[in-house]
């Protein structure tokens, strides 16, 4: 869709979304996000480690 209008902006299933807020997204599930939700600061018990 972004480039048949010739946009540039990603697409997020809202499970990620769900999973981001509620902290259950890991760091190495981030890896696909783009720049500006890849450092949301989520505590996350593997980085408390």
């Amino acid at each position: 869709m972004s480039e048949h209008y010739g946009a540039n902006y990603g697409v997020v299933h809202l499970w990620t979304l769900i999973c981001l807020s509620l902290g259950v997204l890991g760091p190495n599930e981030r890896e696909y996000l783009q720049d500006d939700l890849k450092e949301v600061n989520v505590f996350h018990p593997e980085t408390a480690m």
